[in-house]
């Protein structure tokens, strides 16, 4: 479990950055990008804020696009979900 008061100021800036860049850029600060390439690039930089200050564990930040590509219509769930195959060849 993560414990806000716990946190430092990289983890906390961290959560209160990445949804803002998430949102930002889903609902259309980011120009002249059709829907699902706008909550692509929202989710692209959330994730990157998320890696980058470590706020949640990485690998439940690797586990994103699962969620949110799908739900947003960036992606298949299919097409996304090949990508974390075990044993790829």
């Amino acid at each position: 479990m993560i414990r806000f008061r716990e946190l430092g100021l990289r983890e906390r800036s961290g959560f209160v950055l990445a949804p803002f860049a998430f949102l930002g850029a889903g609902l259309g600060l980011s120009g002249s990008l059709g829907y699902s390439a706008r909550w692509a690039l929202g989710s692209a930089l959330g994730m990157a804020i998320l890696w980058i200050t470590e706020s949640i564990p990485l690998w439940a930040t690797a586990l994103l696009p699962l969620i949110l590509f799908p739900d947003f219509g960036a992606a298949k769930w299919t097409s996304v979900s090949f990508g974390y195959r075990a044993g790829r060849r």
